[in-house]
């Protein structure tokens, strides 16, 4: 086929402490959910740099990364601050420490987005994004959840998106952020 769209499959790091007993309960997500002893355990957040795989790092994808790992981390620290306290946390208090990593960024093709809509009538290359966040335990290490999720921007999900190189992993930065705020929100006290 023609297409070139970007595809939604999930890739892990093989960073996190393990991937046993991950499911898949949608497309583009896999799993593992927290345990019910650790639900309401934590008041405390923190996450640490967002860690780009060496795949993404590339020459051409530096400034689209830079973009998306700063709107990460900003929707991040908003979804997970209405569950958790993000400031520095006191000494022996239970805190999830976020490890996120980005496993792929996809930019769109504003080029031949422009001419496929004009042949085809509809855009084929669209930006993704999928990311990896490993939830620990900071005084253990104790891996409490994991999230693999990926997306891309669709035709109708964000269609101005498809002209320019960076909207649409800037904007699923944003997705996977509320994403992950929900995922994590009954490990917190708030």
């Amino acid at each position: 086929g023609l297409c070139a769209c970007a595809t939604q499959t999930p890739i892990q790091s093989n960073q996190a402490t393990s991937y046993e007993g991950v499911v898949k309960p949608a497309d583009g997500t896999m799993e593992i959910v927290p345990k019910q002893a650790d639900l309401g355990r934590y008041k405390w957040a923190v996450v640490p740099v967002i860690e780009l795989e060496p795949s993404v790092v590339s020459e051409e994808l530096k400034e689209t990364a830079k973009s998306v790992v700063a709107d990460l981390q900003n929707g991040l620290d908003t979804e997970l601050g209405r569950h958790f306290s993000m400031n520095q946390p006191p000494d022996n208090e239970q805190v999830l420490v976020v490890h996120v990593r980005i496993t792929r960024i996809t930019e769109a093709s504003p080029g031949l987005n422009v001419l496929t809509t004009a042949l085809l009538g509809t855009p084929l290359r669209n930006g993704a994004l999928a990311v990896e966040l490993e939830a620990k335990e900071a005084s253990t290490g104790r891996q409490v959840a994991l999230l693999v999720w990926a997306d891309s921007g669709g035709v109708m999900k964000d269609f101005k998106g498809n002209y320019s190189r960076d909207a649409h992993a800037r904007m699923l930065a944003g997705r996977f952020a509320i994403e992950a705020g929900k995922f994590l929100s009954p490990l917190g006290q708030q």
